[in-house]
């Protein structure tokens, strides 16, 4: 649900760029060197497989195209079929590069890595498990600066290839490695993600 309310806002926004708050004559962008911080939501679980994840987001502008940042988010969820607690911690490095700089809604490409660590404890069971996750990704979206100070987006991820994976069983304090997990690759409509920034 929240995937396809993503992708309708993202819709809405390209439907309509011709409004004057689109407008080519609205040239606000944040200028080089600021520092942006903001939140962000993930949604569609990716090659980590976390439905929701909540994050904080901090950014450099690089250039008026430019932006490098990283974003960091904690999930938790409890009950469920293979499950009886999981939390997660995800950090993810990125580079943002805006394609239009005509109009206050710009659309843009990002590619990055992201690093998930996993703790889950299977029900009915007195063991715990670390996964963790190393995928590369590449995805597209758009942004709206309504002002020079403040950038609300929204994208997807069209290509999530994971690079590492691996788990550990943890049995008497002590983890030993588990079963291997095969790799995978998501390609087309994957995590969906929103979120809204400040520049300083």
């Amino acid at each position: 649900m929240l995937k396809i309310a993503t992708l309708s806002v993202l819709i809405v926004f390209i439907l309509i760029k011709p409004i004057n708050v689109f407008s080519e004559e609205d040239k606000k962008f944040p200028s080089a060197d600021n520092i942006g911080v903001g939140f962000s939501l993930f949604a569609g679980g990716g090659t980590a497989g976390d439905p929701l994840n909540f994050g904080a987001t901090v950014a450099k502008v690089l250039d008026r195209d430019m932006h490098a940042g990283a974003n960091v988010g904690l999930t938790l969820s409890q009950g469920g079929k293979d499950i009886s607690i999981a939390m997660s911690l995800r950090i993810s490095p990125y580079i943002k590069y805006f394609f239009d700089t005509k109009r206050s809604l710009r659309p843009y490409g990002i590619g990055g890595l992201s690093f998930t660590s996993k703790f889950v404890i299977p029900p009915g069971e007195l063991k715990s498990n670390l996964i963790l996750h190393s995928s590369l990704f590449l995805g597209c979206g758009a942004e709206w600066f309504p002002y020079s100070s403040v950038g609300v987006y929204g994208g997807l991820k069209v290509l999530d290839i994971k690079v590492i994976d691996s788990k550990l069983s943890n049995e008497n304090n002590h983890y030993n490695p588990g079963e291997p997990i095969p790799p995978s690759i998501i390609f087309g409509l994957g995590e969906t993600f929103i979120g809204i920034e400040w520049f300083l």
